[in-house]
């Protein structure tokens, strides 16, 4: 589970289940299909005997006490976990101290009567339809560079950045997709194109996907798009094998990338035509 401590955040699956439950809670989605969403992401179950369970349902009640996400369920599994004492036995098993037993059930005290009474159910979100996705699989964009990368998007402007473009970049979109069936995702990899002028769709057809481990991932944004001076060079019709075999190579996921708010800037950078490449960008199209 990585670094814990007495405190119910200072738990690295903790961290993860705040930042997972911020992003669930704009959904229009019951406590219970998040519940249901929290148990599959991060394999737990109701057993408080297992290693963290404890914490788990600790945090989750929480989190969702705080936003008014009703869940019955979530609070009798916290509270047994408090009141049975299993979530000291948990961290008793796990090697904390004394001082640290007893400083985290002074912590677990406090929080009993937010579980017992929580606050009124906030109303779901208004939203009905899942957040369309800005770009498709298969869309290539050239944007500028400088010092071989596309601008930050995080800043306002470029002036805020200082980003003076020295170079140009190319990028395609491999794979779109839907995170938890409501946010969108996006797979895409930089091209090895020429630097030292405005990309063409035909330098792309000729060119080489740049990263070794396939696919980047992102949570697309027409802002960030707009901000980089993103600029749509075509469409490629992509082979569905071709791009299995390039997003395969990944380590990363579409979750990790919607969950932390990946934008598209992180991975869009250029390369000159020394770079080697991997993937030949006429070998992704579609043949028919």
């Amino acid at each position: 589970m990585g670094a814990w401590g007495e405190g119910i955040y200072d738990d690295d699956e903790a961290l993860d289940i705040r930042d997972i439950i911020r992003l669930l809670s704009k959904m229009p989605a019951s406590g219970d299909r998040i519940l249901q969403i929290l148990l599959s992401e991060f394999q737990r179950n109701e057993n408080l005997k297992d290693d963290g369970c404890p914490t788990f349902w600790i945090v989750v009640a929480d989190q969702f006490e705080k936003k008014g996400i009703y869940c019955p369920k979530t609070f009798e599994l916290a509270l047994k976990a408090i009141e049975t004492g299993a979530d000291i036995e948990d961290l008793r098993s796990r090697g904390m101290d004394t001082k640290g037993l007893e400083s985290r059930l002074r912590l677990t005290d406090k929080l009993l009567h937010r579980f017992k009474s929580p606050r009124p159910k906030n109303p779901l979100s208004k939203a009905h339809k899942p957040i369309p996705n800005c770009v498709k699989a298969g869309q290539i964009y050239t944007f500028p560079t400088m010092h071989g990368m596309g601008f930050n998007a995080w800043f306002p402007n470029w002036a805020k950045a200082k980003f003076e473009p020295d170079g140009w970049g190319a990028l395609i979109i491999i794979q779109v997709g839907q995170v938890f069936d409501w946010f969108p995702y996006c797979a895409y990899t930089p091209l090895v194109v020429c630097a030292d002028r405005k990309t063409s769709f035909d330098d792309v057809l000729n060119s080489k996907t740049l990263f070794s481990n396939g696919v980047a991932y992102c949570l697309p944004q027409r802002s960030h798009l707009r901000k980089m001076g993103m600029e749509p060079l075509g469409f490629l019709e992509i082979e569905s094998e071709q791009a299995d075999k390039i997003i395969k190579l990944s380590d990363k996921s579409p979750r990790r990338a919607v969950i932390c708010g990946w934008s598209i800037c992180n991975g869009a950078m250029g390369a000159t035509e020394k770079n080697k490449g991997y993937f030949e960008v006429k070998e992704l199209r579609k043949k028919y």
